[in-house]
């Protein structure tokens, strides 16, 4: 039923809340104890494209921000870095600019610290294998950091190249309200032991939910 009536499901959104009442329903038809417990999240806004690429027309590319990234709306040139090795960035050189780098053999945190030396206002990170991923910087970044697949990194590439091409990167986040939904059913017999059990009943955007965690 969850699959079939209630899916997508997305967190925060008003299909998430039908799954969630219809869980307490059935939970207490089964003798548990059900109730939703609120609290907030945060979520990308969907207002604002995370990458988008003008060269020379505007178009959105699939982009996640780093976990750590720091925050904000920010526009500038693209310039092609490598891979942000101390060699590739000279001091001053990126003053308002957005860094096309390169993934590999450094870490990812010494990568966006360099640019971000060098005065760019974000940095775009492209996988050096085929795909795409999520990267993660070991502690807060002064500017937005964004990881997207390698096919998009080198169609970006030849873009920035031209010395023309202009990005405009956005991680901007909404706070918004869903529910945990906790059910509790007393043991049969004596004894103080607790069994928990645990699961997620949201779904990514645009699929079934048995594709997740139905």
């Amino acid at each position: 039923i969850l699959t079939e009536e209630y899916s997508p499901r997305t967190s925060a959104t008003e299909q998430e809340k039908a799954a969630a009442d219809y869980l307490v329903a059935k939970f207490r038809s089964m003798g548990y104890d059900a109730e939703l417990q609120p609290f907030t999240i945060e979520l990308l806004s969907p207002e604002f494209p995370v990458l988008q690429v003008a060269s020379p027309t505007p178009h959105q590319i699939l982009a996640f921000p780093m976990t750590e990234s720091g925050r904000g709306r920010t526009s500038g040139t693209l310039v092609d870095v490598g891979g942000a090795f101390e060699s590739d960035v000279e001091p001053g050189a990126l003053e308002g600019k957005i860094a096309l780098i390169e993934r590999g053999d450094i870490t990812f945190q010494e990568k966006v610290d360099r640019v971000a030396d060098a005065g760019a206002v974000a940095a775009i990170v492209y996988n050096n294998v085929s795909g795409g991923f999520s990267g993660r910087l070991a502690k807060p970044s002064g500017i937005p950091a964004v990881a997207i697949s390698r096919q998009d990194g080198i169609a970006t590439r030849s873009l920035a190249r031209t010395g023309t091409a202009t990005a405009e990167v956005a991680v901007v986040y909404e706070s918004h309200e869903t529910w945990n939904v906790i059910a509790e059913k007393p043991a049969a017999g004596n004894g103080d032991g607790v069994v928990v059990l645990g699961g997620h009943y949201d779904t990514v955007p645009d699929v079934p939910g048995a594709n997740d965690n139905g």
